[in-house]
């Protein structure tokens, strides 16, 4: 039977080994780190403070491009997730970048139809965020996501989340059917990060097959 852990406040060092041990099947259970109580922007809004650890020396350089398209779109789905809230987002965009591999770009994944709501059409967001990507003056977001972008996609954090991690979702508003299909998940602030959901090419790129 799968059980639920809420854990009302951990660093960030007893977070990853709680992720790896659901990982490794060693804990059978939904890992939750509960979002801090009345959280507000002004709160949330300040410069991340992230180590540099296990840099990859061997990540192919990021575009600019792609680098300030991945800042937004921690601001459209993380906003008010805090630092951690983020940098899960950015995990799930990398990871799924490694497994479509082939010369695809991070504007590749963030930007196929239907895969990242904050992009979508009928969202609100799309055009707020394209505007941050040429100009990002205007959200007060925008430090932490692009410090965090730039760890996240050039190797230089910890990840907390296995490498088949590829989709999140906020469960209460939400109950896509997909998420049946995970092992096990994560819970990070509001967003429930689902571990092992079958993928394929096609998907991550929002292609129609």
């Amino acid at each position: 039977m799968l059980k639920h852990v809420a854990i009302p406040a951990v660093t960030t060092a007893a977070f990853i080994f709680f992720a790896q041990l659901v990982q490794g099947g060693a804990l059978n259970i939904h890992v939750t780190v509960a979002p801090p109580q009345n959280l507000s922007e002004q709160q949330t809004h300040k410069p991340a403070v992230i180590v540099p650890l296990n840099c990859d020396s061997n990540v192919a350089a990021v575009e600019e491009f792609d680098l300030r398209l991945l800042a937004a779109t921690l601001v459209g789905e993380a906003r008010y997730e805090g630092d951690m809230g983020m940098e899960a987002v950015a995990q799930t965009v990398m990871n799924r970048l490694h497994f479509v591999g082939d010369g695809a770009r991070i504007r590749d994944i963030v930007l196929a139809p239907r895969q990242y709501s904050a992009w979508n059409e009928d969202s609100g967001q799309r055009d707020h965020l394209m505007a941050l990507v040429e100009d990002a003056t205007s959200d007060p977001m925008w430090t932490a996501a692009y410090d965090i972008a730039q760890h996240v996609a050039r190797g230089c954090h910890s990840p907390f989340l296995p490498a088949n991690t590829f989709h999140f979702y906020n469960p209460d508003i939400a109950s896509p059917v997909w998420a049946d299909d995970a092992s096990h998940s994560i819970r990070v602030g509001n967003h429930l990060f689902l571990i092992g959901v079958p993928i394929s090419r096609a998907n991550v790129l929002g292609m129609r097959v």
